[in-house]
């Protein structure tokens, strides 16, 4: 294995470090150089060990090195960090990892290189994947709010609306629910085809909405039914005793 053979993976690009190798705005769209000359990171020697390679921030903003052994590091523009197999660097959001040539097969160092890859080739650092998280639940709340109020500013009239139109469906439907035994029959033998003053006066005397039938689904239903054949079966003894 060569020493100081190393490369800078992002996403599916790859770029390789030797010594004076100078990464451009153009390779890492991301950054911004801090200088003129575009560059936003340059690979040098440690001048103690001229086999030891480091990469030298050279953008405008900080990056955060993260070492196999989980320990982090900030990089500030101008600082370097030693080049290792599988050390990670996130550069303001762009995720990027080292890569030594010759241990990928061989996992010798730091473990499993075949593992060490899927962890950073497919996944970016933790923030930017909660960022995206967020961002897409934003949308996510924003299209359904939208929606909602679509759907109630346009919504096809309710119940209470074709009851007003029509009352015979009021006194239909009504009538059905009720379902008090025989009314019908006392009715019609007085020559009577309707409930009109019954509804009106089982409106007046508890206060349930003027033009709405009985609602099986309200909770107080069976109270609501039992008052409205109390009021029917008063009615046609009125009728009745005349």
């Amino acid at each position: 294995m060569r020493p100081g053979s190393f490369q800078l993976v992002i996403g599916n690009r790859s770029y390789a470090l030797k010594s004076g190798v100078r990464l451009t705005e153009i390779d890492i769209a991301i950054l911004k150089s801090s200088s003129h000359d575009r560059i936003v990171a340059e690979v040098s020697t440690n001048p103690a060990n001229r086999e030891v390679l480091g990469l030298r921030n050279r953008s405008t903003v900080s990056w955060t090195a993260i070492k196999t052994s989980r320990q982090t590091k900030v990089i500030n523009p101008e600082q370097s960090i030693k080049l290792e197999d599988g050390l990670q660097i996130v550069m303001d959001s762009q995720a990027a990892y080292i890569k030594q040539a010759g241990v990928d097969k061989a996992g010798i160092q730091m473990g499993s290189y075949e593992r060490d890859e899927t962890d950073h080739s497919k996944d970016d650092s933790i923030w930017v994947r909660r960022l995206t998280k967020g961002l897409a639940t934003g949308l996510t709340l924003g299209i359904v709010t939208g929606l909602f109020f679509y759907v109630y500013s346009n919504r096809t009239p309710g119940w209470g609306y074709w009851l007003e139109q029509m009352p015979w469906l009021n006194r239909v439907l009504q009538r059905n629910e009720a379902e008090c035994s025989g009314i019908t029959k006392r009715r019609d033998a007085l020559g009577i085809d309707n409930w009109d003053e019954v509804d009106r006066r089982f409106w007046e005397q508890t206060g349930y909405p003027a033009g709405e039938s009985l609602d099986p689904q309200r909770p107080d239903y069976q109270e609501y039914k039992k008052r409205w054949c109390s009021t029917a079966n008063e009615w046609l003894k009125e009728m009745t005793s005349r």
